[in-house]
């Protein structure tokens, strides 16, 4: 269905362009193209010549993918139809997007991003060649492109050098001290003066003797991961429980600022990985083309299958016809070779008589019926001679001049004996 989508929106868009004049052509490779390379986008647009001269034309636009030391590239491209196609090749560019640029010195693009391929040269010496048309030129582009990338990523622009800033400054959390007994009241908010930096569990403060507390034993610090750290937000603080504000500023609050390494990946792993993901995406696209291909060769096949089966269901009906025919020339010869019989059995019997002369069984009312009988017999007998010459032409007999020059006296009295036969007939009808 996106295939049928895909050629009615081609179709759609050359309709008001009248500048292709084999549109059927232009609609079919196109879609061709758009089958192997799906990422190129069929529109119109004004294509600007060297001379500045603007022309109305379809274009492919979009990338191509290219391999290049192990990894896939997508190449932008515009594919221009010119006027002549298919008499005239495409016209193609590569358009850098603006973080890249055209490579100097490529061999086959220059640096506007126009391509030359020896494919396009051969195509205009010779355009009616059967490999002219626009999914070859894209594969070429792409076997071109892997060898050598015709464009490379800008140079990014270096950020200024960062100045770590000093540990007194690094302040995540407001600085904590110790809280005077005598001064604020236990579960009061304490000021904040300068942090701490002893590694070590401090003592914990003189508590009220309303609510008495047991210090837990200090612990060395742990080198291993810190415990998972809620920040809070802004405008509060952590939850702090009777007896444990002093003792949880030391080393726990330094651990918990501590950034989280990321796990690294196994570097075989990883290359193995990727290594899998180009041979499916490679297999993927052998496929599909594969598939393609079946898809084009499969439907003339079908056709010739649909014609092979209607011609044999006419040979059928023509066999029976045949058998009937059989069957009547049969029964024919039968009564042929009997009525044979008869006639042979008959002059048999007639042998042992004298042969009578036609001539004087034949009684005349009067002489221009004798004519009539006369030049009847001279005109068959002028046609029978006819195919006597005709076939000792044939046989190589006679020469062609001899033929032609007895043909011309026959064809002369035969054409004063039919003169004569109408004349005759002519008065005995008056008669």
């Amino acid at each position: 269905m996106r295939i049928v989508m895909a050629h009615m929106d081609v179709s759609r868009l050359i309709a008001g362009n009248p500048i292709y004049p084999d549109q059927a052509r232009v609609v079919n490779d196109v879609d061709g193209a758009r089958r192997t390379f799906p990422y190129l986008l069929p529109q119109i647009d004004n294509m600007v010549t060297n001379d500045g001269r603007q022309r109305r034309l379809l274009c492919l636009r979009g990338t191509i993918p290219c391999w290049y030391k192990g990894n896939t590239y997508n190449i932008p491209l515009d594919v221009w139809i010119t006027e002549n196609y298919p008499t005239a090749p495409p016209t193609c560019f590569v358009t850098p997007t603006a973080d890249m640029m055209v490579k100097p010195g490529h061999q086959h693009v220059g640096s506007d991003g126009m391509c030359y391929l020896p494919f396009l040269t051969n195509w205009a010496t010779n355009p009616w060649a059967p490999q002219n048309n626009i999914t070859q030129l894209l594969v070429e582009l792409r076997d071109v492109f892997t060898a050598q990338m015709p464009v490379y990523q800008k140079p990014k622009q270096q950020p200024p050098a960062y100045t770590a800033p000093q540990p007194q400054a690094q302040r995540h959390h407001p600085p904590y001290v110790q809280p005077q007994p005598a001064a604020q009241p236990y579960g009061q908010q304490p000021p904040y003066s300068q942090p701490l930096a002893t590694q070590n569990y401090l003592q914990p403060p003189p508590q009220p003797p309303v609510q008495p507390y047991q210090q837990p034993p200090p612990q060395p610090p742990q080198p291993a991961q810190p415990p998972p750290y809620r920040q809070p937000q802004q405008g509060q603080r952590p939850p702090e429980f009777p007896g444990q504000r002093d003792t949880f500023a030391g080393a726990s609050l330094a651990a918990f600022h501590q950034p989280v390494q990321p796990v690294a990946e196994d570097p075989a792993k990883a290359e193995k990985r990727r290594q899998v993901e180009r041979i499916a995406h490679k297999l993927r696209e052998v496929a599909s083309q594969f598939r393609e291909e079946m898809q084009r060769e499969v439907g003339p096949l079908q056709a010739v299958n649909e014609r092979l089966l209607s011609g044999h269901a006419l040979l059928l009906s023509d066999e029976e016809v045949l058998r009937e025919m059989l069957q009547q020339l049969r029964a024919n010869i039968q009564q042929s070779l009997q009525t044979t019989d008869m006639l042979d059995s008959y002059l048999a019997s007639l042998g042992a008589e004298e042969e009578e002369n036609i001539e004087e069984l034949l009684v005349y009312h009067n002489t221009p019926s004798k004519q009539l009988v006369d030049c009847v017999a001279e005109d068959h007998a002028i046609q029978d001679t006819y195919l006597a010459m005709d076939k000792m032409l044939n046989s190589q007999n006679t020469d062609l001049e001899s033929f032609l020059t007895e043909t011309r006296k026959l064809a002369t009295r035969q054409f004063m004996v039919r003169a004569l036969e109408k004349k005759i007939t002519t008065q005995l009808q008056r008669q």
